[in-house]
């Protein structure tokens, strides 16, 4: 082994955050030859005791001479092409770690320097980076045509919105952008935007926000409106299910305690005493449970008249439809339940534009009818509604026999068809986009709320517009890997053209 001499250390005080005088660039030099040519266990460690420095630092220098080394006999263009990958390999981490990894900036630089000291790893690079590359995509998908809008805003913490309008059928984020203050004007300026690029409205889902409400009634009163229906009964009664049934698991438990209260009681006098107690604890139970069974039934009576179609394959009738919810929700007002009463007043005001889905269902029914015959529409309607509903339910026996019993309609189908798998593929396709084609709901935006509040709460919320592009267009362009549009990215479903590279390749493209 070589033999060094020893040089004494000039420091002798330590200090932080100092440029060492005594370490000139060629005792700099010399420590990182030492430590990529001679290296051998424990040398670095020896070496940081002997200069007073750290680890990382004697690290550092091995990284700048290592860098220097292998391009000192390249040419000019080589050295610049080396750079070049170096800096498309730093790009092509930076974009993995944060839109798979929903990774913060600051953490994307650390795992950039575990991984490769020769990367750029500074948190100003990858901001830089990032900024320009949002910047060049824009806030707007890159596509022409007529689609439904569904528009809702999110909430960043700070009550900062973000405005955000989907197409419901193949869930592409048309456009995304964030704001400083919600306001009539924004929802204007934001739906006036999509139409001036050509992205023309078929209609407007929406929620009953003040602002969006606003902006509906002077910018967008010649579009066909549906009130979303998820925000306008299932928001505002669900809660009450958890309510009551946590105040029966409480009835009970009381009822319990005071059985056996009761049951150790020795005194006769306190014996009565605690056995009357017992049995009003009992009645009480009796009460809550019957009170949450009428709630559950009349609630379930009420959603089922949101079903496009009812047992019988038929389309429900508008006016029947809102007969039926009237009448359960005047039924529910005579539960009293606390607090019940108000939210049944604000669904009754929107009751007549929670149904404007069904006049268009009663359409598509007749022509499918009209095209294919009473019977093979009937089948394919079952289908179709018990696919969609196995993918709604969340009790997962349930969603089991709905699938099942989609399967074995479309096996019935297959039979009276005689088609090859992928003619009858195809043609199933284009009957499920035309049911497809009925909207109810805007709660896909409500999913894509949930996309969004990782990358949020990852950034704490210091998320700038061109970093809402990136992630607009990583939404966009990844693959599904489950559901029903498995296989298939929302920019394809839109475009209806398959992509032919990944969404990694496409931004890289943006970024060059």
């Amino acid at each position: 082994m070589t033999i060094l001499k020893e040089e004494p250390s000039s420091l002798t005080k330590s200090y932080k955050f100092v440029r060492r005088p005594d370490l000139s660039p060629a005792l700099r030099m010399k420590i990182a030859a030492l430590v990529l040519v001679f290296s051998y266990h424990g040398q670095v460690t020896r070496l940081s005791e002997k200069y007073s420095v750290s680890r990382s630092f004697i690290y550092g220098l091995k990284a700048v001479l290592s860098i220097q080394l292998e391009g000192i006999f390249d040419t000019a263009n080589e050295l610049a092409l080396s750079r070049e990958r170096k800096r498309q390999k730093a790009q092509e981490k930076i974009l993995n770690l944060r839109l798979i990894g929903k990774c913060s900036l600051s953490a994307i630089s650390e795992l950039l320097l575990l991984e490769n000291l020769a990367l750029p790893h500074s948190v100003c690079f990858i901001s830089q980076f990032l900024s320009s590359l949002g910047a060049k995509l824009g806030k707007m998908v890159d596509w022409k045509g007529a689609v439904h809008y569904a528009s809702d805003e999110i909430f960043m913490i700070g009550h900062e919105p973000v405005l955000v309008t989907v197409d419901p059928i193949s869930s592409a984020i048309l456009q995304m952008e964030r704001l400083k203050v919600l306001s009539k004007e924004a929802w204007m300026q934001h739906w006036q935007r999509l139409g001036e690029a050509n992205i023309i409205p078929l209609s407007l889902v929406k929620d009953e926000g003040a602002a969006m409400r606003a902006a509906q009634q002077e910018g967008q009163s010649d579009v066909a409106v549906q009130t979303d229906t998820f925000h306008g009964v299932s928001h505002r009664l669900g809660i009450f299910t958890s309510r009551l049934e946590k105040a029966v698991n409480k009835a009970i438990t009381y009822e319990w305690e005071r059985q056996e209260v009761a049951q150790k009681a020795k005194n006769e006098k306190v014996k009565i005493k605690k056995e009357a107690a017992y049995k009003q604890a009992c009645q009480q139970t009796f009460e809550a449970i019957e009170q949450y069974e009428n709630f559950q039934f009349l609630y379930s009576c009420l959603v089922e008249q949101f079903n496009v179609f009812d047992h019988q394959g038929k389309a429900r009738r508008q006016e029947f439809a809102i007969q039926e919810a009237q009448c359960a929700l005047d039924m529910m007002k005579q539960l009293a339940i606390p607090k019940l009463n108000d939210q049944i007043k604000a669904i009754e005001k929107l009751l007549p534009q929670l149904f404007d889905f069904l006049p268009k269902a009663q359409l598509i029914q007749f022509e499918l009818e009209t095209e294919l015959g009473q019977s093979p529409a009937y089948f394919w309607i079952y289908t179709w509604q018990n696919d969609k509903k196995s993918r709604k339910t969340k009790n997962t026996g349930k969603s089991r026999v709905l699938r099942q019993k989609a399967t074995i309609a479309l096996l019935i189908l297959q039979e009276h068809y005689l088609l090859k798998p992928t003619e009858f593929d195809s043609f199933k396709k284009r009957i499920f986009e035309r049911l497809d084609s009925i909207i109810q709901s805007s709660a896909l935006v409500e999913t894509i709320n949930s996309l969004l509040r990782p990358y949020m709460n990852g950034a704490r919320n210091q998320l700038s517009q061109e970093q809402f592009n990136i992630i607009r267009f990583y939404l966009n362009h990844r693959i599904y890997k489950r559901g029903k549009r498995k296989g298939f990215a929302p920019i394809e479903l839109l475009k209806a053209k398959k992509l032919n590279k990944t969404w990694l390749l496409s931004l890289l493209e943006y970024a060059a």
